[in-house]
């Protein structure tokens, strides 16, 4: 019938006893998060991430458990620049390769202002047009700078430093009075107003 049938590339692989299943892979602004599932048994694991040719960053651990990846220095996905990082996953008798990007994405349920808020914009900054008193020095979360502007009247705009760019346990956020330009900066990240999830 015409919704049924093989409709794309169909392919035959042979395995070894003991293979990688499958991955299951997220990332955000400071790390890598993946899983390696094996056919068989817990197993360990190697993961290189890859800029291009060039490994970056490597970590061990075991099949079926979380890794945390830290990656050196992040290049951030976005729309403009849709950079992409490969992963190659290997056990004893099998390799896999993959590939991820390094986003995050906030839900919200929020009546919006009359100029729509733009999100959490990644390697973009907004100089200029600070409020009064401002930087000032909060957690690691961009969200609680994002949250800071909503609940100031006079903040139309945002900007903070991406964490990983600092070594000390605080960020700076910064609280502009107009909507202002933005400019490319891999350091930092910045919108309009629109509430982050989990901080109403």
């Amino acid at each position: 019938t015409p919704s049924s049938g093989i409709w794309q590339t169909v392919w035959l692989e042979h395995v070894p006893r003991v293979f990688i299943e499958s991955l299951v892979i997220s990332a955000d602004l400071k790390e890598l998060i993946v899983n390696a599932h094996v056919s068989e048994g817990q197993q360990p694991v190697t993961f290189d991430v890859y800029d291009g040719k060039t490994r970056i960053t490597s970590a061990t651990g075991k099949s079926s458990t979380d890794i945390h990846i830290t990656i050196p220095n992040p290049k951030f996905w976005s729309p403009k620049n849709p950079f992409l990082y490969g992963l190659t996953v290997n056990i004893e008798n099998d390799s896999v390769q993959s590939y991820f990007g390094m986003r995050t994405i906030t839900l919200s349920d929020h009546s919006y202002p009359s100029i729509p808020p733009t999100g959490a914009q990644n390697g973009v900054d907004r100089p200029g047009d600070d409020l009064p008193g401002y930087p000032v020095e909060i957690n690691r979360d961009p969200n609680l700078c994002w949250a800071l502007c909503n609940k100031t009247a006079d903040c139309k705009t945002w900007a903070a430093e991406v964490p990983s760019c600092v070594s000390s346990n605080t960020i700076r956020c910064w609280l502009k009075g107009s909507y202002v330009l933005s400019t490319s900066d891999s350091c930092r990240v910045s919108g309009s107003q629109g509430l982050p999830a989990g901080t109403n």
